[in-house]
Parts: structure tokens; C-alpha cells; sequence
């Protein structure tokens, strides 16, 4: 072991020092470094912080002194706000899965909390919320394709099950969706000036080289959808220029969505 300097807290104070070692034991019969502050012994800190009962006394303490605990830690965090960016930003770097961790941990914590925020947002800036989704999509509609469809695919039958409660809860409402759809349909479909034919789904299918139109995974002979690209109860024609041929999965997760 090094041998230490002998200086007493006197001189380490005044020389801006943690420590001071004097080279007497303490009350204890620890010869020690000592905190210049307190002018406790190090060997006893250990000690004491590793008692069972010690974290208890430390959350007491906290309770009891919470406010001033509060405020020098405001103070501290004001005054070295930037090395305290720089050691955060250095050891996030440096563990990266550790941080993931932390804040997935977080998350899981917090998630309930999180969903009541996230609702109460909605709630209130609702029409905003609606105005956000819109335009992203419009600036990202084949991603926003894509994650639908693999969003679909993850919960389907969640999404199934929550789609039949629904139903069953608003009969009336159903239908009335049902029929509002199908008048639509039929009135693009009455008003479209060139329906679409079977020579015309063969061509469709060939300038796709067969592959589906979102997913592109390969089509076979028959099972594939013919599908329109605006649909017809968003105001979508019948005509050639609005289909096109999809797998059976991404048809059916994109419903009547564009």
C-alpha cells in the first residue's frame, strides 16, 4: 500500500482538498483517509453505508429533508449544466444498450401513465392530431403503407377481436357504414366511363411482372386481388388507370383505405 502524506484538515482546507489523512486512528480504530468537509473517517462511511438498516435511514432522511435535498440538487445541476451534458452525451456513446435498456425499463414503468398523457392529448387537440396523421401520410404513403401492413400482420387477431366487439356493441352503426359504402361503390362504379376488363387485369398483371403491388412478393396463376388504388368509397373510378393486382394479405389489411 502507498504511504499516504500526512497534512491535517486545517491545510487541506486550505489547499482545497477532499481528503486529509492525519495518520490517527479515529474513534472507531480506523486509520484512514478523512472528508475535509465533514471530517469524517472513510473506513466509517463504508461502513455505515453498508448496514442493512442503512437504506431505510436513507429514504427517511430524504422524506425528511426532501425539499432542501431538491434545491441543492437544482443548484448543482444549474451550476454544471454543461459538464453534466458532456458526461451524458460521452456515456450514452459509450453504452448505448445499457441506455436502451434504461428507457425501455422506463417505459414499461411508466406505460399506463404514459397511455392516460398520450389520450388526454388526443382528446384535446384532436382535430390537430387528425391534421398530423393526414399530412404524413400524404408525404409518406407507401411507408405508411408498408407499416400498416406489418403493423396488421403482427396484431390480426387482436385487431379481429376488437373489430367484432365493435360490432357487436353498434349494430346500427355498422350498418349504416355498410350501407353508405355500398351506395358509394355502386354509384362509381355506375358512373365510371370505362369500367375495367379481364384483357385489362391480364395487362395489369403483366406490367407488374407479376409481383403484388405493395409487398412485392410473387403471384401465382390465380388467388391474387384485384384491387382499387383509390378506393371506390373515396370517390375512385372503375377504370383501369385506378387498379391494380395485390396478394391476397395486402388487399385485405388495406380495406377501403387509399
Amino acid at each position: 500500500m502507498t504511504r499516504m502524506e500526512i497534512i491535517e484538515r486545517k491545510e487541506a482546507k486550505a489547499a482545497g482538498l477532499q481528503h486529509y489523512f492525519t495518520g490517527r486512528p479515529c474513534k472507531r480504530g480506523h486509520v484512514d483517509r478523512r472528508i475535509t468537509s465533514k471530517g469524517i473517517c472513510v473506513a466509517c462511511t463504508r461502513e455505515r453505508s453498508a448496514r442493512p438498516d442503512q437504506a431505510e435511514w436513507k429514504k427517511q432522511h430524504y422524506q425528511r429533508n426532501r425539499s432542501v435535498i431538491r434545491q441543492r440538487q437544482a443548484e448543482y445541476r444549474t451550476r454544471n449544466a454543461e459538464s453534466l451534458k458532456v458526461a451524458r452525451q460521452a456515456f450514452c456513446r459509450a453504452n448505448p444498450e445499457i441506455v436502451f435498456q434504461w428507457k425501455r425499463s422506463d417505459r414499461m414503468r411508466r406505460r399506463d401513465k404514459i397511455r392516460e398523457s398520450k389520450k388526454r392529448y388526443v382528446e384535446k387537440n384532436r382535430e390537430r392530431v387528425r391534421a398530423a396523421k393526414r399530412a404524413y401520410y400524404e408525404a409518406n404513403a407507401d411507408r405508411a403503407r408498408e407499416d400498416s401492413r406489418r403493423a396488421y400482420e403482427r396484431n390480426k387477431a387482436h385487431l379481429i377481436r376488437l373489430a367484432k366487439e365493435w360490432q357487436k356493441r353498434n349494430p346500427e352503426k355498422r350498418a349504416r357504414i355498410q350501407r353508405a359504402n355500398l351506395a358509394r361503390r355502386r354509384q362509381a362504379m355506375a358512373t365510371s366511363a370505362v369500367p375495367f376488363t379481364a384483357a385489362d387485369l391480364d395487362a395489369i398483371f403483366k406490367l407488374q411482372r407479376g409481383r403484388c403491388g405493395y409487398c412485392r412478393v410473387k403471384l401465382g396463376k390465380s388467388g391474387w386481388h384485384a384491387d382499387h388504388i383509390v378506393a371506390l368509397t373515396r370517390g375512385g373510378s372503375n377504370a383501369r388507370s385506378n387498379i391494380q393486382v395485390l396478394c391476397r394479405t395486402c388487399n385485405l389489411s388495406k380495406g377501403a383505405k387509399d
